[in-house]
């Protein structure tokens, strides 16, 4: 039995029947929402996280068209309005939301969902609703990779990469007694990297930045590199990893293969670890969901532009255009909203 008397049957949403660009092939429409079943909550969604892998899904870069009709992201934020039986969540509950829209048709891009409630996390009072929709998939992953190294107090580590997966990496790295070291493309974002906790920065236009991360750990190298372009950069590696390091990669550029040094690796004893975080082992992303919820609040989420749900093709175009800076939130508030059935 539902927790409340009326559930809505149908709620503004954005979606795509075809993958493409976003100009082309989203749109805005009444979809119909179930009622919450067990182990499951309804929630009005109040923000919704934009992210990369949001828009290369929409695009048809990353995997083909599995529904008829999609509804986009995998990050939000709302308010819990009905709960099928057995759930841990009661109606007024704020929480936020991973995996919306992972192996699933309907996603955050809609102002309600039902969803499994372990897909839901409460969301504490002093963190704002576009906060908490910019958790999932940024932070879960830049807390995973910082965990998979587990290094002791005083370890080096060099981020490489840019967006919010390196900015989280940061901090988290920092929140663990690590020394930070970062590379970056441009003196822009080496000053933003030191203001949310970077010991060093590095520019990549400089050829001989792997000289200096050597100069800066006295000749031994970083004891760990999270990475987000292995195939482009593993070839340097040598350059700058100590013996016994630590490679994290969560993420690679086009390239399927690449010229991995395998004979170096063999004998410096290099460690690789993937992490991709929506085949990672529920248990460790459960804990990283409750780790992140802990510290929200104190974590920098850099530049925000908010968007309303209308105009979620500009937030997709934003997020593909490497010039934008920050993050990309759409607001799901109840202004000027068709009439929803129940």
């Amino acid at each position: 039995m539902l927790s409340v008397a009326t559930v809505p049957r149908s709620t503004q949403a954005a979606y795509y029947a075809a993958q493409g660009p976003a100009n082309e092939v989203l749109e805005l429409g009444l979809v119909p929402v179930p009622d919450p079943g067990p182990g499951e909550i309804l929630v009005r969604m109040t923000c919704s996280g934009v992210n990369p892998s949001d828009v290369k899904a929409r695009a048809g870069a990353t995997r083909a068209m599995a529904w008829p009709r999609v509804v986009p992201h995998q990050d939000g934020s709302g308010v819990v309005e009905a709960v099928g039986h057995g759930s841990r969540f009661s109606p007024g509950d704020r929480v936020w939301v991973r995996f919306g829209q992972w192996q699933r048709s309907f996603g955050t891009a809609a102002r309600r969902m039902v969803l499994p409630d372990d897909l839901a996390m409460p969301l504490p009072a002093e963190i704002s609703d576009e906060t908490g929709a910019l958790l999932g998939v940024p932070a879960l992953t830049a807390w995973l990779c910082v965990d998979s190294f587990n290094g002791p107090e005083g370890s080096t580590v060099l981020v490489q990469g840019r967006g919010a997966v390196a900015a989280y990496a940061i901090q988290f790295a920092k929140l663990r007694g690590y020394k930070v070291l970062v590379v970056t493309g441009s003196s822009r974002r080496a000053a933003e990297a030191r203001t949310i906790g970077a010991d060093e920065t590095l520019l990549r236009t400089e050829t001989n930045w792997p000289d200096r991360v050597r100069e800066l750990t006295s000749g031994r190298g970083v004891d760990a590199v999270i990475e987000a372009l292995f195939a482009a950069n593993v070839r340097d590696y040598p350059r700058f990893m100590a013996t016994r390091a630590t490679a994290i990669v969560y993420g690679t550029d086009t390239a399927d293969t690449t010229g991995i040094p395998a004979r170096w690796f063999l004998q410096q004893s290099v460690t690789v670890r993937f992490v991709y975080l929506y085949r990672a082992a529920p248990a460790r992303i459960a804990a990283a969901a409750q780790a992140v919820t802990d510290i929200a609040a104190k974590l920098k989420h850099g530049t925000i532009t908010r968007l309303p749900l209308e105009q979620i093709v500009l937030a997709h175009e934003l997020v593909e255009n490497e010039e934008h800076e920050g993050r990309v939130v759409l607001s799901l508030s109840e202004a000027n909203v068709p009439e929803e059935t129940t």
